[in-house]
């Protein structure tokens, strides 16, 4: 497994080299890592994919569909959506939503199996910021990207 440090000079170049569709607003989505390959943004947030999937990229307002399990460090789970097979489902670029979440969400596509962590910063914030049970916690989360329904349209 490999380590990668993103730049943003470096992320721009690789960018113009290996482009993928536009994110939010129009702006080029990063290049996808290689299934295994870690890689640590300048944010703070790591992810590795697991899975690559071949369906459609999410566009701002697309419905995407997603199970996803969330765990501390420590290996304990503190939420699943598999556990009674209740998949989430979040609009992208529209649902309000952690910042390491939204930013993880821009480099996936239907198919994609990731996982991220975020330091507290990126997660719910210090537990002198925010009384939410997770603030203070680096958290683990494996994200399953079901399906992607343009527009936020019903289940095709």
């Amino acid at each position: 497994m490999t380590t990668t440090v993103f730049r943003a000079s470096l992320l721009a170049t690789a960018t113009i080299l290996l482009s993928s569709p536009p994110g939010i607003d129009g702006q080029e989505r990063p290049p996808r890592a290689a299934v295994g390959d870690t890689v640590t943004l300048e944010s703070g947030l790591v992810y590795v994919f697991t899975q690559h999937g071949d369906g459609p990229w999410p566009e701002e307002g697309d419905a995407m569909v997603i199970h996803g399990v969330g765990r501390f460090t420590d290996g304990e789970e503190f939420w699943n959506t598999r556990t009674d097979d209740t998949p989430w489902e979040y609009r992208f670029g529209v649902d309000p939503v952690i910042r390491g979440f939204a930013e993880g969400m821009t480099f996936v596509r239907e198919g994609d199996r990731i996982e991220i962590t975020m330091t507290p910063d990126l997660a719910y914030g210090s537990s002198e910021e925010s009384d939410h049970d997770l603030a203070g916690s680096t958290l683990i989360f494996d994200y399953e990207i079901l399906e992607v329904r343009p527009g936020g349209n019903e289940a095709r």
